[in-house]
């Protein structure tokens, strides 16, 4: 099942990097991740507590904040 996954995404990437030849939504897709991992690793590098999120949608965003400044607030008001 992996192997089926990995050759899935590697296909998806082939398709859409011959795709932004022709395609500018497609060229920025490919633009937006150019050295995406090591742009993430100079922000995070000096950081200590990390808590990564992925949101799919602004929905899933907005929710997120709301529901973490709740518990931040929850958390605030059992402090003090």
């Amino acid at each position: 099942m992996r192997l089926i996954y990995n050759i899935s995404i590697w296909l998806y990437v082939v398709t859409i990097r011959i795709a932004s030849l022709y395609n500018l939504k497609a060229k920025k897709w490919v633009k937006g991740r150019e050295n995406i991992f090591s742009e993430l690793e100079a922000v995070v590098r000096n950081q200590k507590n990390i808590v990564w999120f992925h949101c799919a949608s602004l929905g899933e965003f907005e929710l997120l904040i709301f529901t973490f400044c709740i518990k931040l607030l929850f958390f605030i008001l059992i402090i003090f």
